[in-house]
């Protein structure tokens, strides 16, 4: 089956999106912790139960920030390759693409940037993604060929 240029570029925001997630989830823990412990020049030595939330919450972010780190290199990796295929298509088309997908920039807002109206924007945006459209089919082919 051919992969959609709209969902493969969508999948690499969709990363990029579940990072930003984590991260944000990791500066509220951050903030936790914040809230949890005291100041040092008022810290006092006691063994509370905070102790163990702390040590739970710090295991966590560890843990999170694994993740962020493994996904992050996935992303770059997917999005080397992709932007390795923008470079067969034309300057033009890769730029929207990049502004649309890469940028999140709306169809409003590549208008803007164009200088178009927003129709014409989405036909610009329609064209490069079949134009983008051809030259994953031909990789995927040819992907298919060098692996049988």
């Amino acid at each position: 089956m051919m992969i959609n240029a709209q969902d493969y570029l969508l999948s690499i925001r969709a990363c990029q999106q579940r990072i930003d997630l984590k991260i944000r989830q990791i500066q509220n823990l951050k903030n936790q912790l914040q809230n949890i412990s005291s100041p040092w020049e008022q810290e006092q030595v006691s063994h509370t139960r905070n102790v163990a939330v702390m040590a739970g919450t710090i295991a966590t972010i560890v843990d999170m920030q694994k993740e962020i780190d493994q996904q992050t290199t996935e992303l770059m990796i997917k999005k080397r390759e992709a932007l390795r295929l923008l470079d067969q298509i034309k300057p033009a088309s890769t730029d929207i693409l990049i502004k649309r997908f890469f940028e999140n920039k709306s169809v409003m807002e590549l208008g803007k940037i164009l200088f178009v109206t927003r129709r014409q924007a989405q036909r610009k945006l329609t064209d490069a993604l079949m134009e983008f459209q051809i030259v994953l089919d031909r990789w995927e082919s040819q992907d298919k060929t060098d692996s049988d």
